[in-house]
């Protein structure tokens, strides 16, 4: 669960809820990004830091310390968190089998490449003024409409069906889900609620398995 810019993981365990994930036998962690922001796209604004070998070391020391066997990993999080949790699927090691992003800022998604099929969940508000529905430049950073950042995201899944803004058909039986948010702003989603519906997403993709 990874916390937007100047964010903080105390803060967003309080807010988000997703504790609740632990009930499934899941160990849920909270990182801290350095300086409050995560590296989420390292072809645009530079190698360092490492946020992807950040978390891919926390979670290496995490089995090790024996707090658990990583067979699946989830991410999710919040504007800037959000984009971590797709960099984490494009360019991680780790097992990601699912993300969802929550009023995602996706910056520099254009350069993912995933070695495997990652089911995908975005909600977003329609009032979003910090990072627009329909995209957003801010200089030299581009910022795609989300529509547009998932059905990418669902051409790397290999995804050949579309209804609305529900792409399904995808390798390895994934599939990609947009959700808009009327009157939503830049936010982790109270009605519909983000943390009920982070869980029931990771969940059709074996959060609960052995």
């Amino acid at each position: 669960m990874l916390h937007g810019i100047n964010g903080t993981a105390s803060g967003i365990r309080g807010y988000s809820g997703l504790d609740a994930l632990a009930r499934h036998g899941a160990l849920v962690v909270y990182p801290t990004a350095d300086h409050g922001e995560w590296n989420q796209a390292p072809a645009v604004i530079g190698s360092i830091p490492d946020d992807v070998g950040y978390l891919e070391a926390l979670a290496a020391a995490l089995q090790v310390a024996g707090c658990v066997q990583i067979r699946r990993a989830f991410a999710t999080g919040l504007s800037n968190g959000a984009g971590m949790a797709y960099r984490l699927a494009c360019s991680s090691a780790l097992p990601v089998v699912a993300i969802a992003t929550i009023s995602g800022d996706y910056l520099g998604s254009d350069d993912c490449r995933l070695s495997h099929p990652v089911a995908a969940l975005a909600m977003h508000g329609t009032a979003d003024t910090t990072v627009p529905l329909g995209g957003v430049t801010y200089g030299t950073s581009v910022h795609p409409a989300v529509e547009r950042w998932a059905a990418g995201w669902a051409a790397l899944d290999g995804c050949t069906a579309r209804s609305g803004l529900h792409w399904t058909g995808c390798r390895g039986s994934v599939d990609v889900r947009l959700i808009e948010i009327a009157g939503g702003k830049h936010e982790w989603f109270r009605s519909p609620s983000a943390t009920v519906s982070v869980q029931a997403y990771f969940e059709r993709y074996g959060l609960a398995a052995p």
